[in-house]
């Protein structure tokens, strides 16, 4: 099983253009999701909010590679220091955001070429066309798509993108927590005692699991259909 879209070997110009066309879709989406302010959820946290903002940066990085995750995640950077920039310095809301694609691209990948070396995909797949995936991901359960993924006999075994695609949607769900709230707490920008940044920080840690978790239930569900029908 190979990754056309994220391997180093050059593209073919098809893959070029769907790659661009896919960067487009990941970008607009964070754009959206920044002016909507839809990726933002207020919270009486001293966080001042909790997010889904990075899962489609996740999803850039996975699929379309480092840069555009980059690119994504500074966008994210951009609105969340619109958002909440009379709240925290952008030094403390804009520097970890650009890396959440990366550390999910390179754990995605990682964790794949482990598991690739140990599985092989069963050759000539069925395809599935892009109604089917959407009728699948909007009106059945995850169960009932990995069960139809495993009648189909698409793949051996779905661990090739399952738990890649969990470990990174977790990587890059810390990688905006752990490095915004770093930043915050190093800054002391909750307070100006350590006892108040402390205090902040220790509120904050439910969310930042709660945060990670849906990452790693949302990002498989997305990267499973998505990726098959892109590379079928």
């Amino acid at each position: 099983m190979n990754l056309p879209l994220m391997s180093k070997r050059p593209l073919t110009q098809h893959e070029k253009i769907r790659k661009i066309v896919l960067g487009a879709f990941f970008v607009a989406i964070a754009i959206w999701l920044g002016i909507s302010k839809i990726g933002f959820i207020p919270l009486p946290l001293p966080i001042a909010a909790a997010q889904f903002f990075h899962i489609p940066i996740i999803l850039a990085g996975i699929f379309v590679g480092p840069e555009i995750g980059f690119l994504c995640g500074i966008v994210f950077g951009f609105y969340a220091f619109l958002t909440y920039g009379s709240l925290f310095p952008w030094f403390v809301l804009i520097p970890a955001r650009p890396f959440i694609g990366l550390t999910s691209y390179y754990a995605f990948m990682y964790v794949y070429s482990v598991i690739n070396r140990k599985v092989a995909p069963i050759e000539n797949p069925k395809k599935m066309n892009l109604i089917e995936y959407i009728l699948i991901f909007l009106f059945l359960s995850p169960l009932v798509a990995i069960v139809n993924h495993m009648v189909r006999k698409k793949y051996v075994n779905l661990k090739y993108l399952i738990i890649p695609s969990v470990i990174a949607g977790i990587i890059g769900s810390l990688t905006n927590s752990v490095g915004t709230l770093g930043l915050g707490y190093y800054f002391k920008v909750f307070g100006k005692t350590i006892a108040v940044n402390n205090a902040a920080i220790i509120s904050s840690i439910p969310v930042v699991i709660i945060e990670a978790l849906i990452a790693a239930i949302l990002v498989p569900m997305l990267v499973v259909p998505l990726y098959n029908y892109l590379h079928q």
